[in-house]
């Protein structure tokens, strides 16, 4: 019997509850350690005990750090069950496009419409299928073959937009689904043409690619402004530290708190300058700009984009790919480089 999305709805709440309860405690766990390192360094309190504090804080935050993640993780996957849920409550060729609507794939047209459970007045939109085009996209974070699967919806604006906000020089607009082995099902019965990479469960030998790809060139872009900021409170932060460490001969709990503060800041500002810059490579299979933030990271293959552009200032690289373009940072000498390594791919 299948569950229904409200009973996903309580599973996912109860286990992420259960998670950030379990992460809160690793985090706690992990003040103990620190305050059990300097209480040991000051040769304060009986060394066993102290020592004993110690240990069983650090196994402590392993042990809730891993199952926060697991019950995190779990708590994602009934995220993802009670979408689909609703969605099928709707129709087996229903999908979400956007908070409370829905795209449900018919014979002849696709319809867009509120979902069920959603507040509000329903409007139906019919788009033909002649009117509008379907890809296939892989959102790839990494230089690798897996990544997140998504389908990319092309339709005219006409069937979007309010009336009288409408111009005949409007590009057409993208709207977005999970790319979801059922999505692919759905298009496949309708035989409606897709056009980009498909997902190995939707192509015919259904193999995973496993392929390492190749660097060839790395350019580095530090965020100057961010990096003299988290050295500064690099700084701040360790002489806070070692102010605690004096202040713990005249008062052990004040000192063993600007200790931990101090160590916090140092820490957390030296991974910061670390981190602060972003890195733009080229492999032989394609072009990789690494964020500060992962999610942000964007790699694309040769084969996604038509040609890579340099822009009129010289400060950026334009990859256009026939659902939208990418714009990437252009460091000194980069575009050079690509136009002999790579002078198909590169040029107007």
């Amino acid at each position: 019997m299948e569950k229904t999305s409200r009973q996903y709805h309580v599973y996912r709440r109860v286990f992420a509850g259960i998670g950030w309860a379990c992460i809160i405690l690793a985090v706690l766990c992990m003040l103990a350690v620190i305050v059990s390192f300097l209480l040991l360094g000051l040769g304060k309190g009986d060394p066993v005990l102290v020592g004993w504090l110690c240990g069983g804080s650090a196994g402590g935050a392993v042990a809730c750090g891993g199952l926060g993640f697991l019950f995190m993780r779990r708590s994602f996957f009934f995220e993802r069950a009670e979408t689909d849920a609703e969605e099928r409550a709707d129709s087996e060729d229903s999908y979400f496009i956007g908070e409370g609507t829905l795209a449900t794939f018919g014979k002849d047209a696709l319809r867009i419409h509120r979902a069920p459970a959603a507040r509000g007045k329903d409007k139906t939109i019919l788009v033909p299928y002649d009117q509008m085009r379907i890809f296939s996209v892989c959102m790839r974070r990494a230089p690798r073959e897996k990544g997140e699967w998504c389908v990319a919806l092309e339709i005219p604006a006409r069937y979007l937009l309010k009336e009288g906000k409408v111009k005949k020089d409007d590009p057409p607009m993208l709207v977005e689904a999970d790319g979801k082995p059922r999505i692919y099902a759905s298009m496949k019965k309708y035989g409606l043409s897709v056009l980009g990479e498909l997902p190995p469960f939707a192509r015919e030998d259904g193999e995973e690619r496993t392929e390492k790809f190749t660097r060839l060139k790395k350019f580095v872009l530090p965020d100057r402004a961010k990096r003299r900021r988290a050295l500064i409170f690099c700084v701040l932060g360790l002489a806070l530290a070692a102010g605690g460490i004096g202040a713990s001969f005249w008062q052990l709990t004040v000192g063993a708190l600007l200790s931990v503060m101090g160590i916090y800041l140092a820490g957390r500002s030296a991974v910061s300058y670390v981190r602060s810059c972003r890195v733009f490579s080229v492999y032989r299979e394609g072009i990789f700009l690494k964020e500060r933030n992962a999610q942000d990271s964007v790699f694309l293959k040769w084969e996604e984009f038509g040609r890579l552009t340099r822009t009129e200032d010289g400060e950026t690289l334009r990859a256009e790919c026939p659902y939208g373009s990418y714009d990437f940072p252009c460091p000194a000498g980069a575009y050079e480089w690509l136009s002999e390594q790579f002078p198909d791919q590169c040029g107007a």
